[in-house]
């Protein structure tokens, strides 16, 4: 994603939603969608570089898609016209929510104002298949030329199960990946295990979601950066999160042991999504358990193997960064990202 002046873009979204509200205070039939409940993108798109603002908009497109309107039928206008700057691991979290909105509502959604989207969003959406998911095949026509770092290598991929066949569809698409930028294969055995993993822990039954999910679903794409010589693979389900399914696990008990020997049960830190995700990696790295324990040590041991890579997690309101030698950072959000993102960041020629 191509460097954009985050501050200046901060305040020309707050100035923007400032003029709007005055505008449709003044005169809301003046207004183009006038009718429409205008739910407005921010200039970065991005966890990274503007996490807040970022999962605000995804949380806003939930609230106009599943919550039933006091009166009259519900029009919803997402404006992408603002949007400067994404990031790949955004891109694809929004193409879920539209996924999760169209399939669920039993609804087309259709683009609006697009000739006045940045080419370099319409390019990078056009790559990872978000116009394919939309029905909008020749979108390419829209789009003229990318100048960003991220360059898409792999159309969107979504699983509804783990059934053989589809997975050894997408293991051979990711294996034509490795082999292209002389990779490890034990990288996309990863992928998949972090997807599996997701449909397999993150939707338990009878759990209470505030927005109905795609039960059992997963999406993943992949991303080359030129100028870092670097492959992200990333992998996104609409589960409870890590630090949720946890208690179910039988890694548990060994996690609460770890983290009470060095924080007090019942404290904040105890509870926060991002030192459990901490400890869950620590102790799965030296279990020898199946289930939950042995997926997260097969997320991580790419990162161990190989040099210059790291392995970041967005999971509920947690954030953690995982580097080899068993380097964590970590942080927690003050927003629900809405499941759990999964992102690898490899070197090309890694092996």
């Amino acid at each position: 994603m191509k460097h954009i002046d985050r501050t200046s873009c901060l305040r020309r979204d707050f100035y923007r939603r400032k003029r709007l509200q005055k505008s449709l205070r003044r005169d809301p039939k003046s207004k183009k969608y006038s009718g429409y409940i205008r739910v407005i993108a921010p200039s970065i798109f991005s966890f990274s570089q503007n996490y807040d603002a970022t999962v605000t908009f995804l949380q806003s497109i939930k609230q106009a898609a599943f919550k039933r309107p006091k009166t009259g039928h519900r029009k919803v206008f997402l404006d992408f016209e603002t949007i400067e700057a994404i990031s790949v691991g955004a891109a694809l979290v929004l193409a879920a929510e539209i996924d999760r909105w169209q399939k669920i509502k039993n609804v087309k959604l259709v683009l609006k104002n697009y000739s006045s989207w940045s080419d370099d969003v319409k390019s990078l959406l056009h790559d990872i298949g978000f116009f394919a998911l939309l029905g909008t095949p020749n979108s390419h026509s829209l789009c003229h030329g990318f100048s960003g770092e991220a360059i898409s290598v792999l159309e969107l991929i979504s699983c509804d199960s783990a059934n053989g066949e589809r997975i050894a569809e997408i293991s051979s698409r990711l294996s034509g990946i490795a082999s292209a930028f002389e990779q490890d294969p034990v990288m996309y055995c990863a992928v998949l295990e972090a997807a599996y993993n997701g449909v397999l822990h993150g939707y338990p039954e009878k759990f209470s979601f505030q927005y109905p999910p795609l039960h059992k679903t997963w999406w993943a794409t992949a991303s080359w950066s030129p100028k870092e010589q670097t492959v992200k693979f990333i992998v996104y389900d609409q589960g409870v999160g890590i630090s949720e399914t946890l208690p179910r696990s039988k890694l548990y008990e060994k996690v609460v042991a770890s983290l009470s020997s060095v924080t007090p049960v019942g404290s904040t830190l105890f509870k926060s999504d991002s030192t459990m995700i901490e400890a869950a990696l620590k102790v799965s790295r030296t279990s020898r358990s199946d289930g939950h324990g042995q997926g997260l040590r097969d997320i991580v041991a790419p990162v161990e193997s190989m040099a210059g890579a790291k392995l970041r997690i967005l999971s509920g309101c947690g954030e953690v960064l995982y580097r080899q030698g068993e380097q964590i950072s970590k942080r927690d959000r003050s927003n629900h990202i809405g499941g759990t993102l999964v992102e690898w960041t490899i070197p090309v020629g890694a092996t």
